[in-house]
């Protein structure tokens, strides 16, 4: 693998960056204001949070206190990243489980198929067990037999660690990447990523399709709804 595919849809905050080009080659570097006024309130670039009055520095300017184990950002800043380039080809008939689904479980499934395809927003809901991640397969199976890079995130990484085994299974002839803050492993440029919603902060519009499990944990504790 080419060391500069490893950068493709990544971000890093700009004081990251001598250390990043040390480990990746940075084509077609681009920035953005880490910061933006939205609504007249300053919101981080990198995770959505409203910066909080308290949240300033002896010199008068605004940090982010929400994403601070990422790298601080403090206001002024820009993000590093490198747009993402797509190499991945598509896959013929990555699903490559051969479970059934009920009549019902069908139905949702032919639902999310057709939301990925339109590249639009949904909500499933579903008690615990009710086969939502089987649900997903043919979702998913779509978006990579179009060529489409593709995110399956929860804000848990117990919820990760269960659902990275059942995709290795379900998408055999796939790579994945698993992605969590504990995750030793060096990370690897694939077309579906299984990762932490903390993760996404080290992303910008990498991917085609995202799908959130657990969205019931948003927002996290302290964090603002809006």
């Amino acid at each position: 693998m080419m060391a500069k595919q490893l950068a493709y849809g990544r971000q890093w905050s700009a004081t990251q960056l001598s250390t990043v080009m040390n480990n990746y080659s940075l084509p077609q570097i681009k920035q953005r204001l880490a910061f933006q006024i939205v609504n007249q309130r300053l919101v981080c670039q990198r995770c959505g949070q409203v910066v909080k009055e308290q949240a300033r520095l002896p010199d008068g300017r605004y940090y982010c206190a929400a994403c601070l184990t990422f790298g601080r950002l403090v206001e002024g800043d820009q993000l590093v990243y490198v747009p993402e380039c797509n190499l991945f080809e598509s896959i013929v008939e990555p699903l490559t489980w051969s479970g059934t689904l009920t009549p019902f479980q069908a139905q949702a499934a032919k639902q999310i198929v057709a939301v990925i395809t339109k590249q639009q927003r949904h909500v499933l809901t579903a008690v615990t067990g009710a086969g939502k991640t089987e649900m997903l397969f043919q979702g998913i199976a779509t978006a990579l037999a179009n060529g489409q890079r593709v995110c399956v995130a929860a804000p848990r990484v117990a919820v990760c660690l269960e659902l990275y085994p059942r995709l290795q299974a379900a998408f055999a002839n796939t790579p994945i990447m698993l992605m969590h803050g504990e995750q030793t492993a060096p990370y690897r440029y694939t077309p579906l990523v299984v990762c932490t919603t903390h993760q996404l902060f080290k992303f910008y519009q990498a991917f085609d399709t995202v799908i959130v499990d657990e969205v019931d944990a948003f927002p996290f504790v302290n964090n603002s709804p809006a």
